[in-house]
């Protein structure tokens, strides 16, 4: 598993601007939640995006007893960066799942299946203290 400040870390510079114009629509029905997986705290977090106009549906899981950059995460978002790029190498560290790809190892795309965000979960990152926020205001 992956940690939230890692995959920042990895995400290049040109993702890193693109994600400034990607607009944070709203929490998503699911919102952030507390529930217990294998015994262990795990805060889901999710939202809405939209940056040229798509909607996409990003979800970060925390692994731990907080919201916070140095959690384990898993992520996921519906965007096509996501589906064709980093879906298979982000499952495979068990960061993530195979919810949108076909799941054929992107040769192409991203052949040494380096692991880092797209510009929509890269985005919803920056939320973490509104997140820790709407926790703290019993959301």
């Amino acid at each position: 598993m992956q940690r939230l400040s890692t995959l920042v870390k990895n995400t290049p510079a040109n993702i890193q601007a693109a994600s400034k114009k990607v607009r944070v629509a709203h929490f998503n029905e699911k919102g952030v939640n507390l529930v217990k997986m294998d015994g262990r705290d795990v805060w889901e977090v999710e939202y809405k995006t939209s940056g040229t106009g798509e909607s996409h549906t990003c979800t970060v899981k925390f692994f731990g007893p907080a919201i916070k950059q140095e959690a384990l995460v898993w992520v996921s978002c519906d965007c096509e960066d996501f589906r064709y790029r980093l879906e298979y190498a982000l499952t495979m560290k068990n960061s993530s799942d195979r919810l949108y790809s076909t799941f054929r190892p992107p040769l192409k795309t991203n052949p040494k299946n380096l692991t880092r965000l797209c510009k929509h979960l890269l985005k919803i990152t920056g939320l973490i203290p509104q997140a820790q926020n709407y926790l703290r205001a019993g959301g």
